[in-house]
């Protein structure tokens, strides 16, 4: 029961915030817990992790290029394939990675920036 009634009153205060800066009229502020969020940290901290994600894309691709011959050794020690199996695995790898970055970072971001220029102007 105490962990209910801990619950309860937690979400009442939640949506007593919510609902409060909804009625002042601040949609850019959510209240999660006892933080508060703008639209705009997230919006930064989506761009951030887009930016970190296409550069460990991009190291990953300057290695499979430059350095081809010796991660295939490297790999195919563990794992007996072809080297057309390790060029394919590798393609397809950073084409998923690519497509994940896109779904969870540039999309939410791109949202994001609609969102707060509907609200704003």
């Amino acid at each position: 029961m105490v962990s209910l009634e801990r619950s309860k009153s937690t979400v009442d205060i939640a949506v007593a915030g919510f609902l409060s800066a909804r009625l002042k009229g601040d949609y850019q502020q959510r209240v999660l817990g006892n933080s508060v969020m703008s639209i705009e940290s997230v919006r930064r901290a989506l761009l951030w992790c887009a930016v970190i994600n296409y550069g460990i894309l991009v190291i990953w691709f300057l290695f499979f290029m430059l350095a081809h011959d010796w991660i295939y050794l490297l790999h195919s020690r563990w794992f007996h394939m072809s080297v057309e199996q390790f060029d394919m695995l590798h393609y397809a790898g950073m084409a998923i990675y690519k497509i994940g970055v896109l779904l969870l970072n540039l999309v939410p971001f791109i949202v994001l920036h609609i969102v707060d220029r509907n609200i704003s102007g």
